[in-house]
C-alpha cells in the first residue's frame, strides 16, 4: 500500500484532485484469475481509461500478453508501465517501468535495524532509495481529450 500512499501523497503535492473513477485495483487473488482482472480492464478501457500502471513488471507482461489475445494493442489502445526492473521474457516488447534499487534498499533495511536495536527510542526516519526510470516501448503520449 506504500506505493498508493505515494500516489495520494504526489496528487496532494501537485494540487490534483483525486477520482476514485481513475483507480482500476486488482488484489492478487483476482490478478491470479487473469481472465477476470483482463475483463476489468477492459471495463475501464470502455469508460475512458487509457493508461495503467501495474505494481509489478510480471503482472504487467502478463496483462499485455492477455491483451493482445484479445486484439487490444499496446500502447495504441492503451498504455501500460510497470515497476521492478526485471528483464524482458521472450517474445515480448520493453515495458516501460521504473527499477529499483533493491541492494540499496536491503542495506538501508539493515542499517535502520541496526540503529533501532541500538537506540530504541530514537525517532524514525524516511528513507528514499533512489531508482531509474526505464523508457519502453509500452506507453504512449496522453491523448489529447
Amino acid at each position: 500500500e506504500i506505493r498508493m500512499g505515494s500516489y495520494f501523497e504526489h496528487l496532494y503535492r501537485y494540487g490534483l484532485k483525486f477520482d476514485q473513477n481513475r483507480i482500476l485495483r486488482i488484489d492478487s487473488a483476482v490478478a491470479q484469475k487473469t481472465d477476470k482482472a483482463v475483463d476489468m480492464v477492459i471495463e475501464h478501457m470502455n469508460r475512458g481509461m487509457t493508461a495503467l500502471i501495474c505494481a509489478a513488471d510480471h503482472q504487467a507482461y502478463e496483462l499485455i500478453r492477455r491483451l493482445k489475445e484479445r486484439g487490444i494493442r499496446v500502447p495504441e489502445d492503451l498504455s501500460v508501465t510497470g515497476y521492478d526492473g526485471i528483464p524482458i521474457p521472450i517474445g515480448m516488447d520493453a515495458l516501460t517501468t521504473y527499477n529499483s534499487h533493491f541492494h540499496e534498499i536491503g542495506v538501508s533495511g539493515m542499517v535502520s535495524l541496526q540503529r533501532r536495536i541500538d537506540h530504541p527510542l530514537a525517532s524514525r526516519r524516511h528513507v528514499l532509495v533512489d531508482g531509474d526510470f526505464i523508457g519502453g516501448t509500452t506507453t504512449a503520449p496522453p491523448r489529447v481529450s
